[in-house]
């Protein structure tokens, strides 16, 4: 009885931590999407080496990848430089990436990749999760839709981290859209100009 008593409880500590991460996290993000939107908001536009801001995200999320038996890799040029804000496009990767290691399964794949095109950068997060139905995805960036069509069915997060994205790719005077099929996945993908504009561009 005492070890299943002390089992029941070290699993109540549990759940109350992760519910407790949770609200840290949505706090989070509740106040990143209204600094976003607000006069405080500024951009630290500088030269930035898309290879090595990416590959700094990447390695920054192996652990949780490894621990969820995922195989997470990137796929860059030697460097692709841009002017924009470094942190910000991190910022912007890790959510993506933070929302792949959610929903695909152990023995899954994520995979970060760049690439130079014309005057832009792109920039793919794709996996190898469940998917978004074709109906939903007009709505993925709003604020909660997949977390409010997905609770129960998978996991989820805040429901706040795509609508950042976007709140931060067109800061950035850049564009996103995902491709996804249900069974094989989804592919997120980001256009930077060669310069983000010099003033906050609000959407």
């Amino acid at each position: 009885g005492a070890v299943k008593g002390a089992a029941g409880n070290a699993e109540a500590v549990g759940v109350i931590r992760s519910e407790a991460d949770r609200l840290e996290h949505m706090i989070q993000d509740v106040m990143d999407l209204a600094r976003v939107g607000s006069a405080e908001f500024h951009l630290d536009v500088r030269p930035v080496d898309l290879t090595e801001t990416l590959r700094e995200a990447v390695a920054a999320h192996q652990n949780e990848a490894a621990d969820a038996r995922l195989a997470l890799t990137a796929d860059l040029p030697e460097q692709l430089v841009v002017e924009s804000d470094p942190h910000r496009v991190r910022q912007v990767v890790s959510n993506l990436v933070q929302n792949a290691l959610r929903v695909t399964g152990a023995g899954g794949a994520i995979g970060v990749a760049a690439r130079a095109e014309s005057s832009a950068a792109v920039i793919e997060v794709s996996d190898t999760g469940p998917g978004i139905e074709r109906d939903d995805l007009p709505h993925v960036f709003e604020r909660s839709y997949l977390w409010r069509a997905s609770k129960g069915t998978r996991p989820v997060g805040t429901g706040l981290g795509l609508a950042i994205v976007r709140e931060l790719v067109s800061a950035l005077g850049g564009r996103v859209t995902v491709e996804s099929e249900v069974g094989r996945g989804s592919t997120f993908r980001i256009v930077l100009p060669a310069r983000a504009p010099a003033q906050t561009k609000h959407a």
